[in-house]
C-alpha cells in the first residue's frame, strides 16, 4: 500500500473509526474523500461504496477494499463546482502587538447554501522559526477544494 497517493492536510469534516458505520450509510458515492489508515497512510480519492465493515475506495482507476479495522479515520471534502471569486483586499492595519503575524482572510465553500461565503482574516502569535505558508483554492478532477494553510520551518 506504500505506493497509494499521500495527501496534503485538507480542510475537511473528519470522523473517527467508531463513526465509520454510521456514516458509511450517509457518504455520496463518487464524493471526494480521504482515508486515513491505521499504519498512518493517508489516501486521497473517492468513496466507491462500502458497508459496516468495510470501506471500497478509488485510487485513479483502482478500487480498494479496506476493512473497518483497518480504517482510522475517513475526511469528506467538502467539494465547490465553480472556482472560487478572486480574494478580497483586506485593510488589516498594524499588527494589534509584537510578534502577531496576520492570517488572511479566504472564501469558504457552504456545501448547504451552495455558494461561497467570506472568512476574514486573523492575528495569530507568532511562531519562532516558522512561517505561515497560506491556504489556497484547488482544481480537482471532481471540483474545487480548500487546501488549509499551515505553519513550516525556515
Amino acid at each position: 500500500m506504500k505506493d497509494l497517493v499521500t495527501a496534503r492536510r485538507v480542510g475537511a469534516f473528519v470522523v473517527s473509526v467508531l463513526a465509520v458505520s454510521a456514516l458509511v450509510g450517509s457518504a455520496r458515492e463518487g464524493c471526494p474523500d480521504t482515508l486515513e489508515l491505521q499504519d498512518g497512510i493517508v489516501i486521497v480519492g473517492l468513496y466507491v461504496g462500502g458497508t459496516e465493515d468495510a470501506v471500497r475506495f478509488r485510487v485513479h482507476d483502482d478500487v480498494r477494499t479496506f476493512g473497518r479495522r483497518d480504517v482510522k479515520q475517513l475526511t469528506f471534502t467538502p467539494v465547490a463546482a465553480v472556482a472560487p471569486p478572486l480574494p478580497r483586499v483586506e485593510q488589516s492595519g498594524p499588527a494589534p502587538d509584537p510578534g502577531r503575524v496576520q492570517i488572511p482572510g479566504r472564501w469558504h465553500w457552504d456545501d448547504l447554501q451552495r455558494r461561497y461565503t467570506w472568512l476574514d482574516g486573523h492575528w495569530e502569535a507568532a511562531r519562532e522559526g516558522w512561517v505561515w505558508v497560506p491556504g489556497q483554492w484547488e482544481h480537482r478532477p471532481w471540483g474545487w477544494v480548500w487546501v488549509d494553510g499551515t505553519w513550516r520551518r525556515r
